[in-house]
């Protein structure tokens, strides 16, 4: 998915869903391939992720914003 926001911030940090999934606290593998709708029985509306969830995807994927903001 060439315009899907989390495999473009993946492809960034040239990170596999492993190693990304390695860094985040309690986000499976699994969980960041529905986000991006690769390989999944189910592709996730971002808009139905847990905050906590929310929270680790963007201290890997975008860490130059600000977590106090939320």
């Amino acid at each position: 998915m060439k315009n899907n926001p989390f495999t473009r911030a993946r492809k960034v940090k040239n990170l596999t869903f492993t190693q990304a999934a390695n860094r985040m606290r309690g986000v499976s593998e699994q969980q960041l391939r529905n986000l991006e709708g690769i390989g999944a029985t189910r592709n996730t509306d971002p808009a139905h992720v847990r905050i906590e969830t929310a929270l680790e995807i963007i201290k890997v994927f975008w860490p130059e914003i600000d977590h106090n903001d939320f």
